[in-house]
């Protein structure tokens, strides 16, 4: 559009906009729907993506450990529970 760095996911405007500038133009990240709708089918749990990523392990370890809040160890663990438990 004005020659800055265009993201996001393939939804709403994000769509038309790709189509209008061409996919070289824009970078896409995230599933496609046909992803979304083939995990659904599947099931989706966390717990499996935790287990076989060992980078995402040890941030979600990280985060419960107080790793990155030394001070307050608790303040992030709504996050690792939320990956953990309520990700979709």
């Amino acid at each position: 559009l004005n020659g800055a760095l265009t993201i996001g996911t393939l939804d709403g405007a994000n769509v038309e906009m790709m189509e209008e500038m061409g996919r070289e133009n824009i970078f896409i990240f995230g599933m496609t729907v046909e992803e979304v709708e083939a995990l659904e089918k599947k099931g989706y749990n966390s717990e499996e993506y935790i287990a076989k990523i060992p980078e995402l392990r040890q941030i979600v370890e990280q985060i419960e450990q107080g790793y990155f809040t030394p001070d307050q160890p608790d303040l992030l663990k709504d996050i690792s529970n939320m990956i953990r438990h309520h990700d979709r």
